[in-house]
């Protein structure tokens, strides 16, 4: 920690994710008396506007709590125990039509560069960052080489695990908090799904059980994804929401758990309230004094992708030891297919901005 007091600042708190964050902090325990949560908009932009207002929202709304509320639009604000990164193009929302988020790559690889050219300087002053922005592989990549002495993880991996538990879940017909398991991977087109971590009632699912829950390929999930990703756009085109959120019932629990969120996101309600668990389970191990596993993307021996990690207040451990051997070479598939992918980014983008 870097003082007795806790300071966590979030850029881009005045979007609809950034904002859902905020109200998830404010009604947990991890913010106290004295503590100081600092609310970055975009300078000139409508963020700017809204943190500033939701400021005052926020200090009237829990007048008596202690907690102390800082809105700017300058990044040099963007400093303390925790920096969580939310900043992004706008997603724009179609209804009918689905709108893929990777399209807004080469925008927010954009907004990486200049954070991280604001935010270097702040380094005495940073505890961690969380990365919530897409790329989340690259934001890690990236901030990762400026602060590699700190903690840099990105929560792609753990809200792509949440998703597939409860889609487990509901295939099993049992209460979420009964289902155990973890997803790594790149977050959005290539999860790996770590079919050895599967538990009910921390018991291992039987073998018909995991083969009704999870394609038996990586090849076989691409083009399932692919499938449904058609299928829903065209239904969602023609019938509306709730029916494309039926055809996409009919597959197994790892496509629906990978698409559905493009679904929440055409729908207008974007997907906070799981980024915003993410963001606390995060923050509450990096808090902690005990090491905690989570699955949340970091650099490794496998690249920059999603892997179990051993996270505590002492700093962030992966532990691929914990997967079998075939989980661990699919995450160097993925891994270098990542690195790919980083490359092409950092070609395009920063390399032709020198």
């Amino acid at each position: 920690m870097l003082s007795t007091t806790r300071r966590i600042a979030i850029v881009g708190a005045g979007a609809d994710v950034g904002r859902t964050i905020v109200y998830f902090l404010v009604s947990s325990p991890l913010l106290r008396p004295d503590d100081e949560l600092v609310l970055i908009g975009r300078r000139g932009g409508k963020s700017a506007f809204i943190v500033r207002g939701l400021e005052e929202d926020l200090s009237e709304g829990l007048l008596g709590s202690g907690i102390r509320f800082r809105s700017s639009s300058d990044l040099s604000e963007a400093w303390g125990d925790v920096v969580i990164l939310v900043a992004s193009t706008p997603d724009p929302s179609h209804f009918n039509q689905i709108f893929h988020r990777e399209r807004l790559a080469q925008d927010n690889a954009v907004i990486f560069r200049h954070l991280a050219q604001e935010l270097t300087p702040l380094g005495p002053q940073i505890g961690a960052i969380v990365i919530v922005t897409n790329p989340n592989e690259l934001g890690v990549w990236l901030f990762s080489q400026i602060f590699p002495d700190k903690p840099v993880v990105g929560i792609g991996a753990l809200v792509d695990t949440y998703r597939f538990l409860l889609e487990v879940a509901r295939e099993l017909k049992v209460p979420p908090d009964q289902v155990t398991g973890w997803v790594g991977g790149e977050h959005g087109p290539l999860p790996v799904f770590f079919r050895s971590t599967l538990r009910l009632q921390d018991q291992p699912l039987a073998d018909d059980q995991v083969n009704r829950l999870l394609c038996p390929s990586m090849e076989v999930f691409a083009c399932l994804r692919k499938e449904a990703l058609d299928r829903v756009s065209a239904v969602l085109a023609k019938q509306g929401l709730g029916a494309a959120y039926e055809v996409l019932n009919r597959y197994p629990a790892d496509v629906r758990s990978t698409v559905k969120s493009y679904l929440t996101h055409t729908s207008g309600a974007k997907t906070g309230a799981v980024a915003s668990r993410a963001v606390l389970s995060t923050i509450e191990s990096l808090w902690s004094d005990e090491p905690r596993i989570l699955s949340l993307q970091t650099r490794s021996f496998y690249g920059t992708v999603g892997l179990p990690v051993l996270i505590s207040r002492h700093g962030v451990r992966p532990v691929p030891d914990i997967l079998t051997e075939s989980e661990r070479d699919l995450l160097k598939q993925v891994g270098r297919r990542v690195s790919e992918k980083i490359n092409d980014l950092v070609t395009k983008v920063y390399r032709s901005t020198l």
